[in-house]
């Protein structure tokens, strides 16, 4: 089966090396003819999680442009090995997120840090990247469908 014409935007909203939230913003884009369903879609961000093992990994949902908002993202922190990244935030929508239409995007900004607000350093981070001053194509963050890689490359 191939992937679906799928893209992704980024740009980091705390620009900082070290912070305690990892705070952005992704677009998702459909570039293909075709409809997709949110719930058939994952997202993940890659990233290196210095303190998890002190205080547990905790994700917020700032904005949304998806049918329903925030309420209909669900995340999930795995653990993981690859270059400059020992975890992901996994992204997934409900059934109620509907779909993205054909040549549409939409927007999630959020931010990733520990219950304590420990600081991370972000520039050993997968995902990560402050050189861009505007939303830009950024394969380092990963969209699956129906679970297989349909854009960016994994670390």
């Amino acid at each position: 089966m191939t992937a679906p014409p799928l893209e992704l935007l980024y740009l980091a909203k705390e620009r900082r090396n070290t912070s305690a939230e990892i705070n952005f913003r992704i677009q998702l884009r459909n570039t293909g003819s075709s409809s997709l369903a949110f719930s058939d879609l994952t997202v993940r961000y890659w990233f290196t999680a210095e303190n998890a093992s002190m205080a547990p990994l905790e994700f917020d949902c700032d904005h949304s442009s998806i049918g329903g908002g925030c309420d209909e993202i669900e995340w999930a922190f795995e653990e993981t090995s690859g270059m400059y990244a020992d975890h992901y935030l996994e992204l997934g929508f409900t059934a109620d997120a509907g779909s993205l239409p054909a040549g549409a995007d939409r927007i999630i900004e959020g931010r990733l840090y520990t219950e304590n607000y420990s600081t991370q350093d972000q520039t050993n981070d997968y995902s990560f990247d402050t050189t861009e001053n505007a939303l830009t194509l950024w394969p380092r963050i990963t969209v699956y469908h129906d679970g297989a890689l349909a854009w960016g490359e994994e670390p």
